[in-house]
């Protein structure tokens, strides 16, 4: 390996010198000069040397050649040497996740706290995202056995907890938290662990973190707290994880999301065992009741809205004034109002597609089993107050029945509508089963709203498919 030394070229202007008006001195004083050149190359040569050398221990230290470094120390190197590059050999190991090589170096003398502007071998394995959990876990015991400083900070104050907050697993926060005694640590911004972890979106470590008692409500020095980064980033999970009491964070479940065009249909039936619903969580979260929401994992809305008091006590929930509040809730959402704009019908007038179509239809489905759901509601309260003696005057007589009609005539004009939709989509279906595929599709208008067309009749035969096979709303419009 050749280096040039800085200032030089190719070209030295010794090549342009008149050799016949050189006299004695001149050519004495070439001669020093070229003696020091020598001495000069030699001393590059010689470094180059030992760049090579070190160059070959450091790839060592980070593929596990141990033999290689052995060589190296054996020439009475120091191990902790800094490199040309700027680093020890026990920092390469650690960046590299080597817990073998860490070892060794350790063995040999190795200074865990040595650093380079402050950044530590702990803090290269929390920052390194090579290595499996397990040499993670490994490498940290490893240094901190060996007396590393589990809460040492860079020139950017920044500590080996918000390295492995942005960048490691969960199970190596559990590690490291066992040692670092100050979780509230800040950096150069004000930026506490809590924040790495918000920032780099890992929900799990957010709610280790708080179970810790890491304070949500920090801010740094931009006044941005770990909820205004979460918001900014659009990180869901992680504001749904903020809003929790630390004492109550281990009550949190993750919510169902909408991720493909199948979650929209199998939703309208249940919900992942391990998730909650997105619409309890959103009544839960009004309520005050978020404390309960793992109480409430796996079931459907329709379940939900029909809960009584008893089925209240049977989920867990043994505070009266809770249940009470839940029930009165309840009461509250089966009376307001029911406002059309909440089905989201498709717009026409406006370009869509299918999977709006589909997004549409179980809307639809959903706000029938709501308004299934306060049937029932009202139908158990009912039964449960038969016992008592309910007595009302003409005036609310006759307000209920003016309800009851109306209602019923909005529930026949519904079935009429969905049986014309579905008689419609049968003929369709039958009329278009044999037609081929188009195997090209001018930039014709006419074409255009014939796809437009067969888009809407696509909606219109799955709605019908739907709806005719929902044993709920048969039962509902009989």
């Amino acid at each position: 390996m050749a280096f040039r030394p800085a200032g030089m070229s190719d070209s030295s202007s010794d090549e342009f010198i008149d050799n016949d008006t050189v006299n004695f001195a001149h050519s004495n004083k070439k001669k020093i000069d070229n003696n020091n050149c020598n001495e000069y190359y030699k001393e590059v040569q010689g470094q180059n040397e030992e760049q090579d050398r070190q160059f070959n221990v450091l790839t060592a230290c980070m593929t596990g050649h141990i033999t290689i470094i052995d060589d190296y120390i054996n020439l009475g190197r120091d191990v902790n040497t800094f490199f040309y590059t700027g680093w020890t050999m026990l920092l390469y190991a650690s960046s590299a996740m080597m817990p073998e090589v860490i070892k060794y170096l350790l063995e040999l003398g190795a200074d865990p706290n040595i650093h380079k502007d402050g950044y530590t071998p702990l803090m290269a394995v929390c920052d390194s995202t090579k290595g499996t959990t397990e040499q993670c876990l490994q490498c940290i015991t490893l240094l901190l056995e060996a007396k590393a400083n589990p809460e040492a900070a860079n020139k950017d104050r920044k500590v080996p907890l918000m390295y492995a907050c942005k960048s490691r697993e969960p199970e190596v926060i559990i590690e490291l938290l066992k040692y670092v005694k100050n979780i509230e640590a800040t950096d150069s911004d004000g930026r506490t662990a809590i924040f790495y972890a918000v920032a780099s979106n890992k929900p799990e470590i957010v709610k280790i973190l708080m179970k810790q008692k890491a304070s949500t409500t920090v801010v740094d020095r931009h006044n941005l707290s770990p909820s205004d980064i979460a918001l900014a980033k659009n990180f869901d999970e992680i504001l749904q994880i903020l809003r929790f009491e630390h004492e109550d964070i281990d009550d949190y479940c993750p919510v169902f999301k909408v991720l493909k065009w199948q979650d929209t249909l199998s939703n309208t039936n249940h919900c992942n065992l391990d998730c909650i619903d997105e619409d309890i969580a959103n009544i839960l979260y009004a309520l005050g009741l978020d404390k309960y929401r793992r109480k409430f994992t796996g079931m459907n809305l329709r379940t939900f809205l029909q809960l009584t008091e008893d089925d209240l006590i049977q989920l867990g929930m043994d505070i009266e004034f809770h249940r009470k509040q839940f029930i009165a809730g309840l009461f509250r959402f089966h009376s307001a109002k029911w406002k059309p704009k909440s089905i989201k019908i498709v717009d026409k007038s406006k370009p869509f597609t299918i999977f709006d179509g589909v997004m549409s239809l179980t809307n639809i489905a959903r706000q029938i089993r709501i308004i299934g759901s306060s049937f029932q509601f009202i139908t158990n309260n009912l039964l449960k107050s038969n016992g008592n003696k309910i007595i009302l005057d003409s005036n609310e007589k006759d307000a209920i029945k003016k309800d009851l009609k109306e209602t019923e005539t909005i529930l026949v004009s519904l079935k009429n509508d969905f049986q014309r939709m579905l008689n419609f989509a049968q003929t369709i279906e039958k009329e278009n089963r044999d037609i081929s595929t188009t195997a090209y599709i001018s930039p014709n208008e006419s074409k255009k709203k014939k796809t437009q067309w067969m888009i809407i009749i696509s909606v219109a035969l799955m709605t019908g498919m739907f709806l005719s096979k929902t044993a709920y709303v048969q039962k509902l419009l009989n």
